[in-house]
């Protein structure tokens, strides 16, 4: 992901969030690499999100510096694609100049195909 990300040209600053405090050590080694492979200044922001007895609150605070800067979601499952969309949805809110979502692994449940594939641009690297 490091090295795609390195790769890609933006004006914006770039900060890598994630979606949850769950994911933020994978985020922060994102963060990290990134910084070596372009000498330049990553951010790190996290998406406040709680989960208590399988119902999902939160997802529309960005604790980190979004605003004007590309913002990397990076997790590591997709499955509904709601905690996905709701990140999307709070970087936007925040003022991100761009938002691009990047996870390991995708299980795409049949809900996922109606809330994401319209607006997403689905590649590989």
């Amino acid at each position: 992901m490091a090295t795609y990300l390195a790769g890609l040209s933006t004006d914006a600053p770039v900060c890598i969030v994630s979606p949850d405090i769950g994911g933020a050590k994978r985020a922060q080694r994102l963060q990290e690499l990134l910084e070596a492979r372009t000498g330049r200044e990553v951010g790190f922001a996290i998406i406040d999100k709680r989960r208590s007895s399988g119902v999902v609150s939160g997802g529309d605070l960005v604790v980190g510096p979004v605003e004007g800067r590309h913002a990397v979601l990076v997790d590591d499952l997709i499955s509904a694609g709601t905690t996905l969309m709701r990140a999307v949805a709070a970087c936007r809110k925040a003022g991100a100049h761009r938002v691009d979502a990047f996870a390991s692994h995708g299980v795409f449940l049949p809900e996922a195909g109606q809330l994401l594939v319209p607006r997403a641009r689905i590649g590989s690297s």
